[in-house]
């Protein structure tokens, strides 16, 4: 991150950090930062240290969101796991194509319904998985490494109840 957006960061974490409840009353949206803004863009940033980790495998966080639904949640159907990452169904096509390309996934007709697809993870995933997993574990490690760990379980708690 460059110093002049550390700066600007900084800034706007004292702004909101100085707002008492009383003051944020006052205040017009104007003048308080856009919370949607600040989280949209600290979540670019994360997402770009995560893509730059997951390069190597040649893999977006994207890709790499569906390989962890589908470790973790072996069968579901192609459409439950785009509507648990909230991408459509266009998109989780495309993904999935390129994720079964590099031979990373199988897909299977669903015996319950010809239309979908249930997806599984493939033999080479599942020998990757864990060197990726600690290639996204590392950059989210250094997304995070300015807060102190209370802080970071409370950023969890705050989000978490945003969803």
């Amino acid at each position: 991150m460059s110093s002049q957006n550390e700066a600007h960061t900084s800034q706007i974490a004292a702004t909101l950090a100085s707002l008492t409840l009383n003051d944020a009353q006052r205040l017009t949206g104007e003048q308080i930062p856009y919370l949607g803004f600040i989280i949209s863009k600290a979540t670019q940033a994360i997402v770009a240290r995560s893509d730059a980790a997951l390069e190597p495998f040649g893999i977006t966080s994207r890709h790499y969101g569906i390989l962890y639904v589908i470790s973790h949640e072996a069968g579901l159907p192609q459409k439950a796991i785009g509507d648990r990452l909230r991408i459509d169904r266009t998109t989780m096509v495309k993904l999935v194509d390129d994720l079964e390309k590099m031979g990373l996934v199988v897909r299977e007709k669903d015996p319950n319904d010809r239309r979908a697809y249930m997806l599984s993870l493939s033999p080479l995933a599942k020998e990757k998985l864990a060197d990726i997993d600690q290639h996204v574990l590392a950059a989210e490690a250094e997304s995070i490494a300015s807060l102190q760990p209370e802080e970071v379980q409370q950023l969890l708690a705050i989000l978490l109840k945003l969803l």
